[in-house]
């Protein structure tokens, strides 16, 4: 199985709306997109880094009723459709997250 490489999370991620903030660090990509105008409970950019050469996603975005919280999903995706399942639509579940290191699948340094 071929996994999507740096340049192809950048071309789905440009896709779907999300621009980079930064430049990559540690094989980390660092994505954002701009806040719902107009909307209060979504004021804040979502923010997507993905960690391409373990397969791994954090998301921060705003929500409802948690408010600005992130997400952290080991082995997010397999393939360009699943990530950019995840760009499309952040909330998506996965069965992959965890938000502290007690909830981790696998080893967590540290909680956040």
């Amino acid at each position: 199985m071929t996994f999507p490489t740096p340049q192809q999370i950048k071309r789905i991620a440009k896709e779907c709306g999300y621009v980079e903030r930064r430049e990559e660090a540690s094989h980390t990509l660092f994505f954002k997109k701009s806040a719902y105008e107009g909307r209060d409970e979504y004021k804040y950019p979502t923010l997507i880094n993905v960690f391409h050469t373990t397969r791994g996603a954090m998301t921060k975005l705003s929500h409802p009723k948690s408010g600005y919280n992130q997400l952290w999903r080991s082995m997010a995706y397999d393939s360009e459709e699943t990530l950019k399942a995840i760009l499309d639509n952040p909330r998506t579940h996965t069965g992959k997250g965890h938000r502290t290191a007690d909830k981790a699948k696998r080893g967590c340094t540290m909680s956040l």
